[in-house]
């Protein structure tokens, strides 16, 4: 499929199709789409004419690109025609233009499928000289981690489309890049691609009726939420690493069917590293807020710190006072705290309503109780009692103005065993370990990741 839009002349999409038995046609005002002339005369007999484009927006929008299978189209085709309820769009590697603005839009802000058309038509022509340079290789490495970000969100009707809606793209890549595409990520950078997380409302495992979609190492094994590969994009790629505390032994999957960028029936990946045991706590929850205006709410986030007796980040608040909201502050909070309502004191909005999100758990070294960090789990039901901290990135960086003054952190992946053989774990978040002493009384082991 990937071969079939890349080489076509242009593609033709009915953007405002909510399905197949939807047309590219819509009853419109014509005329709203058209310039018009625009004769100005000032009283010292100077005059000029200009002609007046209409506001329209100038990338076509419509149910379309919600579907995920749609994705790698427009990603793939060199030139895709649209039809939108509005307007009629083309775009291309150098044009984004539209009926109501014929010469096109200049200098803008890429988004990710104009980012992946401009760079691998780059790349691949200086590619054809010879083999991929490291810029090269790691700018396709940061596209992909953005891809994955944007169809994240998309909506498949089967679970199973999951990773065969993505195949065609993975194809295409894989000519250029020269890595080994596996479930979803890239063999030479899974020491950052494995840090994928779920920022916002968490997901689910998704499961069809066979029961697997994708080994829980792969962002592709999670549904109903955006899926983000900051925490790994920022660092260093994996190949440049001198300071690994774990190496992946072997990387394995297993294929549904002759498509080696598709459907899976199994993946493991065998690593050896630093791993150890931390007790998980109660769900701290981050307050966001939700501003009603019209028939639309807009939804942001602000965290609260809920000041209160005996506070100090013990449980047991029940309530909260409005003159106790802080910004950038974590808390515990009851599960049971309601919604609060308050006036436009604080916003100078009608009515704020705030409600509480589960964001993470923290953790604490098994033996001494003290607080090691925390850890953000990838789906709804999380609940696990401890969790197991595999190091993958060790990351120390000055703090603010203060040189002298480092941050140190570890990167790890939140794992929980599966109970079917002994040294066999499953990923269930992405842990944060600030103790730069937590890991020294442990030695590296290998384990499976299934």
């Amino acid at each position: 499929m990937g071969t079939i839009y890349r080489k076509s002349a242009f593609t033709i999409s009915a953007a405002k199709a909510k399905n197949g038995t939807e047309s590219c046609f819509v009853s419109r005002n014509a005329k709203a789409t058209q310039s018009c002339q625009l004769n100005i005369e000032f009283a010292d007999s100077n005059s000029f004419s200009s002609h007046v484009f209409p506001f329209a927006r100038w990338r076509p929008i419509g149910p379309l690109y919600n579907r995920a299978w749609v994705f790698q189209e427009q990603a793939l085709s060199a030139r895709t025609l649209a039809y939108s309820a509005e307007n009629l769009h083309w775009t291309c590697v150098a044009l984004t233009a539209s009926e109501s603005n014929p010469v096109g839009w200049g200098k803008h802000k890429l988004n990710v499928i104009e980012d992946f058309q401009r760079s691998i038509k780059i790349i691949e022509g200086r590619a054809s000289h010879g083999p991929i340079n490291r810029e090269d290789r790691e700018k396709l490495y940061t596209i992909w981690y953005d891809i994955v970000a944007s169809y994240s969100i998309r909506k498949a009707t089967r679970f199973t489309d999951r990773l065969p809606a993505l195949s065609g793209l993975a194809s295409e890549m894989t000519k250029v890049i020269g890595d080994k595409y596996v479930a979803g990520l890239w063999r030479d950078d899974l020491g950052r691609a494995l840090l994928w997380s779920c920022p916002g409302v968490k997901g689910q495992r998704a499961k069809d009726q066979s029961g697997y979609i994708a080994p829980s190492w792969s962002w592709a094994s999670v549904t109903g939420t955006m899926i983000s590969l900051e925490a790994g994009k920022n660092l260093p790629a994996y190949s440049e690493w001198d300071d690994r505390d774990f190496n992946i032994l072997w990387v394995g999957v297993v294929y549904k069917g002759p498509n080696k960028f598709g459907q899976l029936s199994h993946g493991l990946i065998k690593i050896e590293g630093l791993i150890k045991e931390a007790l998980t706590s109660r769900p701290r929850r981050r307050m966001g807020s939700e501003r009603a205006r019209g028939d639309q709410a807009e939804k942001g986030n602000i965290l609260v710190n809920a000041e209160g007796e005996g506070s100090n980040k013990k449980q047991g608040v029940t309530e909260l006072e409005m003159e106790d909201i802080e910004v950038d502050v974590w808390e515990d909070i009851e599960e049971d705290i309601g919604d609060i309502e308050a006036d436009n004191e604080i916003t100078g909005e009608d009515k704020i309503t705030l409600f509480a999100r589960e964001s993470g758990f923290e953790l604490f070294d098994r033996e001494s109780g003290f607080e090691v960090e925390g850890y953000s789990y990838d789906e709804i039901d999380c609940e696990h009692s401890s969790v197991w901290c595999l190091a993958i990135k060790e990351r120390v960086q000055n703090h603010g103005d203060y040189e002298d003054y480092e941050v140190w952190s570890k990167r790890c992946l939140a794992l929980v065993p599966t109970g079917v053989a002994e040294g066999q774990f499953r990923r269930v978040g992405l842990a944060f370990i600030s103790d730069p002493q937590w890991f020294e009384d442990v030695f590296e082991r290998i384990i499976d990741i299934v």
